[in-house]
């Protein structure tokens, strides 16, 4: 079943910059794992890295998950992201569909 246009256009847009993060953050990086799924009602989009967090960057850094919260809020949802207990980082983001 399609998605409607504005949670299809929003989730693209986090992926985006999920992945653009992941190349730019995430020094030592050989992997990187998406998943997309739907069920009862919501879509969940996660991405996962096996790299190393980066250092804290300068005082702009943060805008791309800025970006990324304040589109899933727009739909409902939400951002959850943060380093990985055995290493990587993962980015995961459910929002009603």
């Amino acid at each position: 079943m399609p998605l409607p246009p504005a949670v299809r256009q929003a989730v693209y847009r986090i992926f985006k910059e999920a992945v653009t993060n992941a190349l730019r953050h995430a020094p030592g990086a050989t992997q990187l794992h998406v998943a997309l799924s739907r069920h009862r009602g919501h879509v969940q989009l996660t991405l996962t890295d096996n790299g190393r967090p980066a250092a804290p960057g300068p005082p702009s850094a943060g805008i791309g998950l800025r970006n990324m919260q304040q589109r899933a809020a727009a739909l409902g949802g939400h951002v959850s992201a943060g380093p990985q207990a055995g290493g990587g980082f993962r980015v995961q983001v459910p929002v009603p569909d």
